[in-house]
């Protein structure tokens, strides 16, 4: 009998990072059947607090297009996707969809030569008798959006608010009459005394865009989590809190360290007229420190 496997589908889920909202994502890759044949795939999916739905479309726009539903579960701590094709909407392969080989897989999110990929092994069974009936390996490449999926942007904090950067515009009031560049990572932190009631920070990724991921903490609480560093400029407003003797504290932490070790990232911090210039690097778990020393005489 002729492999239905052409005609398997497999899909997941880029997630949404927030738990309230569902976002429709597609992704693409290749299915290797038995070690030999070598099919396209673009899966289509909703991800829901963990739980993923949707379609797989194997070999798109050939002979043997198939769609099916899949359902399944990601798992962003361990970085995998867990899923099962459960029927078939339409195929154009065989007229008995009885005879169709489903998917059942579990890919992990991994270091790869040319970036990060999903991958991992499957196996098939009949959709009428459950019947083994292939095995072979699923990649997923599309980098971006894995990392979306496991590293999910941030959305606005309740202690700082998050913008994105106009480069072109001008801070008021500032002016490079003290700018210092200074490169900080654990063991090594720095201390600016600050006049305003306000940190301005622009934060982003200077170098090669490798997929750093950073947590941002401003004493205790988390201002950013799992944030990939883009070129792109973010700005955070974060409000001083600490006066006189106490220091307000400025925490980077390295969630990876992206395709290129240490993980890497660019800061500035705005007071008034004084601009902070600052690179924190780290290996995975490290953690940098700024400190924000508060005085008087405005």
């Amino acid at each position: 009998m002729r492999t239905g496997i052409f005609f398997l589908l497999l899909i997941f889920s880029l997630p949404l990072y927030l738990a309230a909202q569902s976002k429709q994502v597609d992704v693409s890759g290749i299915i290797i059947i038995n070690g030999s044949s070598t099919l396209s795939y673009k899966l289509v999916f909703t991800d829901s607090v963990g739980y993923l739905k949707g379609y797989s479309v194997t070999d798109v726009h050939r002979k043997d297009e198939t769609k099916a539903r899949i359902e399944g579960k990601i798992d962003r701590k361990e970085q995998t996707i867990s899923y099962k094709e459960t029927a078939i909407i339409s195929s154009k392969a065989l007229s008995d969809t009885t005879q169709l080989c489903m998917v059942q897989a579990k890919l992990k999110y991994r270091q790869a030569s040319k970036g990060m990929m999903l991958t991992g092994n499957f196996t098939g069974t009949e959709l009428n008798t459950g019947k083994e009936c292939a095995k072979g390996t699923i990649t997923m490449l599309n980098t971006e959006a894995l990392n979306e999926l496991f590293y999910p942007n941030p959305q606005k904090d309740t202690i700082a608010s998050v913008e994105k950067v106009n480069t072109n515009k001008p801070v008021p009031n500032l002016t490079d009459t003290f700018t210092t560049h200074d490169e900080i990572t654990q063991g090594i932190e720095t201390v600016y005394d600050w006049r305003s009631d306000t940190v301005l920070l622009d934060l982003w990724d200077g170098g090669q865009i490798d997929y750093d991921v950073v947590t941002i903490l401003y004493n205790k609480d988390t201002i950013l989590k799992n944030y990939t560093l883009k070129a792109e400029k973010i700005r955070l407003r974060i409000p001083v809190i600490s006066n006189g003797a106490d220091m307000d504290q400025l925490t980077i932490i390295a969630e990876n360290e992206g395709n290129e070790p240490p993980n890497t990232a660019n800061l500035t911090l705005i007071d008034e007229t004084k601009k902070y210039n600052v690179i924190a690097y780290n290996n995975v778990g490290q953690k940098a420190v700024i400190n924000i020393k508060r005085i008087s005489g405005r």
